[in-house]
């Protein structure tokens, strides 16, 4: 079964957090390292630099985000940019900005 374009799209570029994000038990992903996705879409594989940071997510369609646990990984600015979204009431803590910094290089 073949990836929606939307999903695609988080998989096939290579994102960069662009600063460290405020403290918190969310905080797993910091500046200059690349977040990478794979896997289907209804397990979602997030890493930080080839580590694993956070439990398998799900990517939503009709919302284009994925879904980790309470927190969202969304796209902004014209799918320019990902940001993590910490779901801690009234609190940024631990949500992290990455650009896209072009396609992965091909696997070997």
């Amino acid at each position: 079964m073949m990836d929606s374009e939307g999903y695609e799209k988080f998989k096939s570029r290579r994102w960069e957090v662009l600063k460290d994000p405020p403290p918190g038990p969310d905080a797993r992903c910091t500046a200059g390292e690349f977040v990478r996705f794979r896997g289907a879409e209804g397990a979602v594989d997030i890493r930080c630099d080839g580590s694993k940071r956070y439990a398998d997510g799900m990517y939503k369609k009709d919302s284009h985000r994925i879904e980790v646990g309470d927190d969202q990984i969304v796209m902004i600015d014209d799918d320019q940019r990902i940001r993590f979204e910490a779901k801690v009431a009234g609190s940024f803590a631990g949500s992290w900005t990455a650009e896209d910094r072009g396609p992965w290089p091909i696997d070997g």
